[in-house]
């Protein structure tokens, strides 16, 4: 699996709350890379990898071949 990439879906846009480091609460709204960075690192606090979240039937490739559907998609968020 580390050769290879996949898509995975995410939100475009989330609201999110939660603790900061001195337990004041926080919470917002996140768009487009924020937004999707943000959702990873939940899962990972959620002992979610993101090999768990690959979708068989979407588009899978080598790092170099996945860079044209990652930019593609940055692209749509702007």
């Amino acid at each position: 699996m580390r050769d290879l990439r996949g898509k995975v879906y995410r939100y475009k846009t989330i609201q999110y709350e939660g603790f900061d480091e001195t337990g004041s609460p926080v919470k917002g709204v996140a768009r487009g890379f924020e937004a999707r960075l943000l959702q990873h690192e939940i899962d990972h606090l959620n002992g979610i990898l993101v090999a768990d979240l690959y979708d068989p039937d979407s588009p899978c490739g080598t790092p170099e071949e996945m860079k044209t559907v990652w930019d593609q998609e940055d692209e749509e968020l702007e």
